[in-house]
């Protein structure tokens, strides 16, 4: 009997939803070849990094699939592989890859930020200077990624408000509208102390269609509902027809 892994909701928060086109042509393709691809596991913790979908629709048909276990340190490890891992996916939002190479700046620079002393001790170690010389982490990220430097700092922004604002299902389903420089924004005019209903007065802003209310403000996006039934039809799309 094949030993299950385990489903890990954080890890599995981090993975964005398939639509339900997606997953119907997933369930077609499991069911007319099976499952192609191995489950990817996380060794030490037996926990799943990839194929929640494919174990899910495999499970409910009883189709066969293989796992193959990686090895890493840590869960902060563990987490930086599934956002890496899913940047090689080819259908996601610009504002999907800002999150996904954000968050990964975010961990990566908090990681390194502090380095333990010989002892392993929390009090005898030194900040690591993380903007100095050529490999510092954004850098590194913006070198593997194919980006600026700039660019993968703004994405660090980005995924900070989205944290704060508690928005990280909307965007990876792809259901903000908001320019990235608006939950950025929104997210610091909250100030230090927001309560509950102020955040979710943004949440719901953020979630609307644009229109600038002679504001100023001429910049229009198409909503998320509209964009999605044009990839059904298109396929992978990478730049909203009424973009900044």
């Amino acid at each position: 009997m094949l030993w299950q892994p385990t489903i890990d909701e954080e890890f599995r928060s981090l993975i964005p939803p398939l639509t339900a086109e997606e997953r119907a042509t997933l369930e077609e393709n499991l069911l007319r070849d099976g499952c192609l691809e191995p489950l990817i596991v996380w060794a030490e913790q037996y926990v799943l990094l990839d194929g929640h979908h494919r174990k899910e629709i495999c499970d409910e048909h009883g189709i066969h699939y293989e796992i193959r276990e990686i090895s890493l340190p840590d869960r902060g490890a563990a987490a930086d592989w599934i956002d890496a891992h899913q940047l090689g996916r080819r259908n996601l939002t610009p504002e999907q890859m800002s999150l996904l190479r954000g968050r990964r700046y975010n961990r990566l620079k908090k990681a390194a930020r502090f380095e333990p002393g010989n002892d392993g001790g929390p009090g005898r170690g030194k900040t690591v200077p993380q903007f100095e010389g050529p490999f510092s982490t954004a850098e590194s990220l913006a070198k593997e990624h194919g980006v600026s430097r700039a660019t993968i700092e703004r994405d660090g922004q980005f995924a900070a408000a989205v944290d704060r604002l508690g928005l990280q299902r909307e965007v990876a389903a792809g259901e903000i509208t908001a320019t990235r420089h608006e939950v950025v924004q929104s997210a610091r005019a909250l100030g230090d102390n927001p309560t509950p209903d102020q955040v979710e007065q943004v949440r719901l802003r953020l979630k609307q269609p644009h229109v600038a209310h002679n504001s100023g403000d001429n910049e229009w996006y198409t909503p998320a509902e509209i964009i999605e039934k044009v990839r059904t039809v298109m396929g992978a799309i990478d730049l909203d027809p009424a973009s900044t």
